[in-house]
């Protein structure tokens, strides 16, 4: 094709031959439409939220955009110290019991000093009396905290048995957020996928095998701790950790009915592989469920919308701004009966019904 077919001598253009990899943003020349929800096509519920008022986001603000959304209750998970949740709990569940369900995850401190869950278990005890919906385990539970001893604390150390059994005896669900994605535990080289978003993220690259344990120890010891403790029912969030490899998280699903997750913050990984993802909301849409993770805004919740409910291709997902991979996803058009287990009866009947 001659150049001025194309609008112009090309030849006779300077063309830079060094571009940074920061400065590279190709527009797409697909010829697409967009199909935006403004609201979902059935109530949801986001069973993964983090309100923290530091920033502003109080129970009114957050249930302004929850009307607007199109999201009938939530679940937010808090990080506090003991002494100011209760306050938490009374302004958001207590206040609006309908609409939020609290989560608590705490700091580590006495319990890497002591070696002994004593004060979760005061705490988990009292604070089910004022409303809380569940504990959670994070992270640093295995890539950080350590033990009396020196050494990281692992998250099935018997020494926490006793947590995650109360947790069953109160049926209270139990929510785990261990490890990462796949490119967080590998080298941070040109092969890395997540180059970009590692390099503005430091802190969350684990890769140094002489700081952190490998990601595979680290699944290993969750699936342990779900299988040993059949009767509490464990939620694992983003996938489990398993966006990138969805037959193992297939098994998990298959083999533990004590296990549920939700797909926060992993429609990256999840709209990169749009038939084995559909596939797997459908069949385990009552142990699956929607969750964003992201800051609260109409929309990121709108593209939310998109992602389940059309058949757009090729777009960007919603991610916080330093984006979680240099790639575009596609849409699920999940199935009308999929999708009111997968946005609301799943979440509901796991934190509000049982």
């Amino acid at each position: 094709m001659a150049t001025e077919e194309l609008g112009g001598a090309y030849d006779e253009v300077e063309v830079e031959d060094t571009l940074l990899l920061r400065d590279f943003e190709p527009v797409t020349m697909l010829n697409s439409t967009a199909h935006i929800p403004e609201k979902p096509r059935f109530p949801v519920v986001d069973a993964h939220v983090h309100l923290d008022e530091i920033n502003g986001m109080t129970a009114d603000k957050y249930l302004r955009l929850m009307d607007q959304a199109g999201i009938e209750a939530c679940v937010t998970l808090c990080h506090s110290r003991y002494s100011e949740f209760s306050g938490y709990l009374k302004r958001f569940s207590g206040a609006h019991p309908d609409r939020f369900k609290v989560v608590m995850w705490s700091r580590l401190d006495e319990l890497e000093e002591t070696g002994k869950p004593d004060h979760f278990l005061d705490w988990i005890k009292k604070l089910k009396d004022e409303g809380l919906a569940g504990f959670k385990f994070w992270k640093d539970l295995g890539l950080v905290a350590r033990n009396p001893e020196g050494k990281l604390w692992e998250l099935d150390d018997p020494r926490l048995d006793p947590i995650y059994d109360l947790a069953g005896r109160l049926n209270m669900p139990f929510i785990l957020h261990t490890a990462d994605p796949d490119a967080f535990f590998i080298p941070l080289d040109r092969f890395n996928e997540r180059y970009e978003e590692l390099i503005r993220h430091p802190d969350w690259w684990f890769g140094d095998m002489s700081k952190y344990p490998p990601k595979k120890k680290l699944l290993e010891a969750q699936e342990r701790v779900i299988k040993r403790h059949p009767k509490t029912r464990f939620w694992a969030a983003h996938c489990a950790a398993r966006g990138e490899n969805l037959p193992e998280l297939t098994r998990l699903l298959a083999t533990y009915p004590n296990f549920y997750c939700d797909i926060s913050a992993r429609i990256n990984e999840l709209g990169r592989q749009p038939w084995s993802s559909r596939e797997l909301i459908i069949r385990f849409a009552d142990r699956v469920a929607f969750g964003s993770d992201l800051d609260p805004e109409l929309e990121m919740y709108r593209l939310c919308w998109r992602f389940c409910e059309t058949r757009d291709e090729y777009w960007d997902y919603p991610s916080h701004p330093s984006r979680q991979g240099r790639w575009k996803v596609h849409s699920l058009d999940l199935p009308d009966e999929t999708l009111k287990k997968f946005y609301h009866n799943t979440a509901w009947n796991f934190y509000w019904k049982s």
